[in-house]
């Protein structure tokens, strides 16, 4: 995916999902351009439809512009991942 950033600058990771009980513990990688960063593990919810929404951390955009756009699995110590409504990266400056 290709996604536009219309200024460089240090954005807030903001996530919205779900994760069941004795599934949490997941890591998702996002990579913009040449740039990538590691969340944190993911926490249980109450349950897959339990949504919650929370910052994940920061990430560092050196410029802006299109730039190809990923998510993928970084660490899946449990046999599932997250169930994940949205990720929004919001300006920080």
């Amino acid at each position: 995916m290709v996604g536009h950033h219309r200024q460089a600058g240090a954005y807030e990771v903001v996530t919205t999902f779900a994760c069941a009980p004795g599934a949490e513990g997941s890591r998702l990688e996002l990579s913009i351009g040449n740039q990538s960063w590691t969340g944190p593990e993911v926490p249980a919810t109450q349950s897959w439809q339990d949504f919650v929404t929370e910052t994940a951390g920061t990430i560092e955009i050196q410029k802006a512009g299109p730039a190809n756009v990923a998510l993928k699995v970084a660490d899946m110590p449990r046999g599932a991942v997250v169930n994940l409504r949205s990720l929004v990266l919001r300006p920080l400056n």
